[in-house]
């Protein structure tokens, strides 16, 4: 069962090459939208990753790292491969609340 603010690895988009590897990616979309149209929306989490304009800091991996909503995008279930953990809930509500912001007119 697939949850918002879950981590989990995602295949990459086809194209990316034979030796692109599952990313990790925070759900955002709500359970509206995965549980019934068998597609959730993401963004990938990289580790380091500089700060910039909606980025999201957080710990993952036992070290800094940052959410890129400039990178969202939405991808069939069967695309996630396992979890691989959680935000916490003030990390995504700092990046549902950017999105809002990055979205607004």
């Amino acid at each position: 069962m697939v949850s918002r603010g879950d981590v989990w690895l995602v295949l990459p988009p086809e194209g990316a090459g034979e030796n692109a590897e599952p990313h990790p990616c925070v759900i955002l979309s709500p359970p509206e939208i995965h549980d019934y149209l068998g597609v959730v929306t993401v963004a990938p989490i990289s580790p380091g990753g500089a700060r910039a304009a909606y980025r999201v800091p957080l710990t993952f991996a036992n070290g800094p790292a940052v959410i890129r909503l400039e990178q969202i995008r939405t991808v069939e279930q069967r695309a996630l491969t396992r979890q691989a953990g959680a935000v916490d809930r003030k990390t995504l509500r700092a990046a549902l609340t950017a999105l809002r912001e990055m979205f607004a007119e």
